[in-house]
């Protein structure tokens, strides 16, 4: 047993070794050569100054995100704007980090066109998830103490005692801190109202795309609240629908509803976790997407972007060449003239931006400008009186939307119920589970309500655009130099919106009463509690709360501020179909052709609905647009599927699909047009596996079909010595690219199939994921041969024809092969199959496996072809293939090279086969490509 002093002395050696990068099994390893266990050592002992920290000990967040490869460094930032070494080459530059930064590039890294995008986040990085995902302690960083405010009001706003809510400028935007209530707006065409008014035909004729809403629920990941089945979302959530249900069809119930639901809401749980209820937020899925494509996606932080500066193209519109960031007098040289902007903040700053960069936009920017007034009420009914036979912890949701008959504006009012029979046990689970944590009944709603059905409205309200004296402009001659924030801004609500309030508040009783019964009226009992004095206690009453109670002060989902239309610039629209911005000079319209605006900026109206699922979903759309991907039709037959491909010459751009990753491999299939190229990294360790056409890296190093002699082996392996792109010739080229992502010694440790590392990576047109399946393979029995007696364990995982879309025609076929240590994998020669197989190593798990020819001189018994196999005389090709290294085809030849056929049509091959090695207790992986012999390769 160590004493008290000996023990310190070890723990200060483990302490120190540990600081020192040193792993958990390295310390024991350490502890244990000194035999810590059984001796006491002075403290010098343990002096380690000869091993170098694993990293430099900078323990400050900034350090660490850039070295785990979140963000751009202040280093990397310099390169950038330098253009060193290509790093300023960017196909987008998405201005902002929150919802429609995330869905514009999600949407094209699924284009997997390989474009290169840099995203700029004004702030810096606060919240890593949605604050209610966080707990109740986090609570405090959603309201004013962490907003900022980019504005000056008007006098007659301040008079007025509204405001504006406030910008939270940091990492993924609102995101971490937003109601996740997400409705779909109605067209008018199913027979309900229609909720896009005003909007252009360019934007009602995108939602034809049938999943035009699907993407962007999918995305966000929306759930009806009926769905969640989580046992809090259940019998109180039935109960809530079916009581509400009778306002559909009948807009008389509640004045002017049309619509009620289970409220639809982001918080449809990652496919990696159990969590039934979690809402949904940026950061960590940005970031995910960033590391998965890490010479893609490029984000920098504390990046205020207070300008674009742009010149005449050579076609006569406006290009921004160089992007004005705060504090940066260099600022970012847009290099390549193709480079895109997208502005992806929310509609203020996108006005401030516009004004700033292009004043001739004063004329329409700002001039109209829209948002939500907001009701919030708070009651509660004795549950004997609604469901009494509830016990636990309950909670529902339901979204009702409605007209205004006199006014025809629309509102919504989203319901929130809860059950609450032990307040101090429940109140972070109200909060974690509520739609809304901003209007979520709270610790002192609760603390006298166990025998209560509680009930939340949060009522919203549009603002009218007709008689608005809303705006935003732009501070001209002030001495406020700060280009992010030199606007005033004024929201007034005019005439028809106070009548407007004053019917949705009573529509608001109204649903209240509907929910809890004409009979139940009586026990209704409101939350009193003046918003003027929010640290007053509040109290339950029978009579209803003073208007002043109930609503709040500030504009929320603010929109339009430079909205699309028909003609813009002359109609009062900002953005054209493309959301490009556009004004007019001497009559003439000037189109900023590289500068899209996303987000409720480009709504005309903004109805009652939360903007954001309608924000996404045109965010996604303009990303379709901007990079439109060429179909591949795509066939199943069980786990195996058929890619029809159009010919390269179809193509504009570079594609890719992503397959899957498998034995420490990740394997891509990619397209490139005549003459196309595409950047790599030659840090990467990567080989090419060329279907059809050819490529060089670098114009020395070049791969095409058979590329590698017969019967000999070469290695495929991109070349290390140059940044090359990869460039197709003439004709293009497909091919299959493989980056390895595994060491080969984790490769050894696989003893089994199904221990071979795999991740599937490709979605089928129906949603699912591609699993291909490892099957035992046979070698058909020669035609009038009794059954073999070998049972070779030779594994094959199911693959992918590839084919010709218009002439249905094979190009080849794609798969991988397994096999142990001293297996013969069985000798054949193809004796009824028309293809020519090419084969290239993935890992030579034992050790010295070979791929074998059979001497043309020895005679084969073809009903017992692996009676050949005890004698390595018989062969005289074995090759051993190593890691991207391919092996030349063994079929024979030609003299003009192309391959001898049977009378049978089949392809005429030698005796082959392979064979596991014997140093190794590992897997040889291989994968080969069986070509179409028919077929012209170039």
């Amino acid at each position: 047993m160590l004493g008290e002093h000996d023990k310190s002395y070890h723990l200060a050696a483990v302490q120190s070794l540990s600081l020192h990068g040193l792993t958990a099994p390295a310390v024991a390893r350490f502890v244990s050569s000194r035999n810590l266990a059984s001796r006491a050592l002075p403290l010098d002992d343990f002096t380690i100054c000869d091993i170098p920290p694993s990293y430099p000990q900078e323990p400050t967040p900034q350090a660490v995100n850039e070295r785990v490869g979140y963000f751009v460094s202040d280093a990397e930032w310099e390169r950038i704007k330098t253009n060193n070494e290509g790093a300023g080459q960017f196909d987008y530059v998405v201005i902002g980090s929150g919802f429609c930064a995330m869905a514009f590039i999600r949407e094209i890294i699924d284009r997997q066109t390989n474009a290169k995008i840099l995203c700029l986040e004004r702030g810096g990085n606060v919240l890593p998830e949605h604050l209610q995902n966080l707990g109740s302690a986090f609570t405090s960083l959603g309201g004013d103490n962490a907003e900022t405010f980019h504005w000056s009001l008007s006098r007659e706003t301040h008079n007025e005692g509204y405001r504006c809510r406030g910008l939270f400028p940091f990492f993924g935007g609102r995101s971490t801190i937003w109601s996740a209530c997400c409705p779909q707006p109605s067209d008018g065409t199913d027979g309900k109202p229609d909720e896009l008014r005003d909007f252009p035909k360019s934007m009602r004729d995108i939602q034809n795309d049938k999943k035009f809403w699907e993407r962007a629920r999918n995305l966000i990941r929306v759930i009806s609240a009926a769905d969640i089945k989580n046992g809090i979302y259940g019998e109180l959530q039935k109960e809530l629908d079916t009581r509400l249900s009778k306002v559909n069809g009948d807009s008389s119930i509640i004045p002017g509803a049309y619509k009620s639901e289970p409220t639809q809401m982001s918080v449809r749980p990652r496919p990696s976790t159990t969590r039934k209820f979690h809402i949904y937020s940026i950061p960590s899925d940005l970031l995910a997407l960033k590391l998965a494509n890490p010479d893609q996606i490029k984000i920098r932080l504390d990046c205020p972007v207070e300008g674009l500066v742009h010149r005449v193209s050579d076609s006569g519109s406006k290009v921004v060449e160089r992007i004005c960031v705060k504090g940066d007098h260099i600022g970012l040289p847009l290099i390549n003239p193709k480079t895109k902007v997208i502005v992806a903040t929310s509609p203020i700053p996108v006005a401030t931006l516009l004004l700033n960069s292009f004043p001739h936009m004063e004329r329409t920017v700002g001039k109209r400008l829209l948002g939500h007034f907001l009701t919030v009420l708070v009651a509660r009914i004795p549950k004997s009186r609604f469901l009494e036979g509830i016990a636990s912890f309950q909670f529902g949701a339901n979204y009702v939307a409605g007209e205004d008959p006199e006014t025809r504006l629309k509102y919504h009012i989203q319901v929130s119920t809860v059950h609450s029979p032990h307040p101090e046990k429940d109140a972070d689970d109200v909060l974690r589970e509520s739609p809304d944590y901003t209007t979520a009944p709270n610790f002192e709603h609760l603390e006298s309500s166990e025998d209560y059905i509680l009930f939340s409205f949060a009522s919203h309200a549009e603002m009218t655009e007709r008689g608005s004296k809303s705006w935003i402009k732009i501070n001209h001659g002030s001495q406020h130099m700060d280009r992010t924030s030199n606007i005033t801004l004024q929201y007034l609500l005019t005439e028809n919106d106070d009548k407007f309030w004053n019917n949705m508040d009573k529509a608001t009783y109204r649903t209240l009463e509907v929910i809890v019964g004409e009979n139940n009226t009586d026990s209704i009992e409101y939350w009193h509690q003046p918003r003027s004095s929010p640290t007053q206690p509040g109290t339950w009453l029978k009579a209803r709360p003073k208007p002043e109670y109930i609503r709040v002060p500030v504009i929320f989902h603010e929109a339009s501020t430079a909205y699309a239309s028909e003609n813009p610039g002359k109609d009062g629209g900002s953005v054209n179909e493309d959301y490009n911005p556009v004004w007019y000079e001497h009559e003439q319209a000037i189109t900023v052709n590289n500068v899209h605006v996303t987000g409720a900026a480009l709504f005309p109206t903004i109805g009652s609905w939360n903007p954001t699922l309608t924000m996404c979903a045109y965010t996604q759309a303009l990303a379709r647009n901007l990079e439109p991907e060429i179909q591949i039709e795509v066939h199943e037959d069980g786990s195996e599927l058929s890619f029809y491909l159009p010919r390269p010459s179809e193509f504009t751009s570079y594609r890719r699909r992503d397959l899957l990753e498998l034995a420490g491999h990740r394997v891509t299939f990619e397209i490139l047009p005549p003459s196309g190229h595409m950047g790599r990294n030659k840090e990467h360790d990567e080989a090419i596996l060329v279907l059809w056409g050819a490529v060089n890296i670098g114009g020395s190093f070049k791969l095409r079909p058979f590329c590698v002699p017969a019967a000999t082996k070469a290695s495929v392996r991109l070349p290390k010595d140059t940044n090359s792109a990869i460039k197709a010739g003439p004709h293009g080229a497909v091919y299959l690219r493989y980056r390895s992502i595994a060491k080969q010694d984790d490769r050894n440790k696989w003893r089994e199939v199904g221990e071979i590392s795999f991740k599937p990576l490709l979605r089928l047109p129906n949603g699912r994921e591609w699993l291909p399946s490892w099957n035992l393979y046979m070698h058909k029995t020669p035609t009038g041969c009794p059954s073999d007696d070998h049972q070779p364990a030779l594994w094959n995982l199911s693959g992918i024809a590839f084919n010709w879309f218009k002439e249905r025609t094979r190009i080849g076929h794609f798969q991988f092969w397994t096999c142990k240590k001293d297996v013969n994998c069985g000798i054949h020669n193809h004796e009824a199959e028309a293809f020519m197989e090419v084969h290239m190593g993935l890992s030579p798990g034992t050790g010295n496996g070979l791929s074998r020819r059979v001497k043309d001189s020895v005679e084969v018994d073809r009903c017992r072809a692996n009676d050949v196999d005890g004698d390595d005389s018989n062969f005289d090709r074995m090759l051993h293939l190593d890691v991207y290294e391919e092996q030349g085809g063994f079929w024979r030849r030609n003299k003009d090279g192309s391959p001898k056929k049977r009378s049978n049509g089949s392809v005429d091959y030698p005796y082959h086969g392979w064979k596991g090695g014997s140093d190794r207790d590992g897997l040889d992986i291989w994968s080969s490509v069986e070509y179409n012999p028919d077929m012209i390769y170039s």
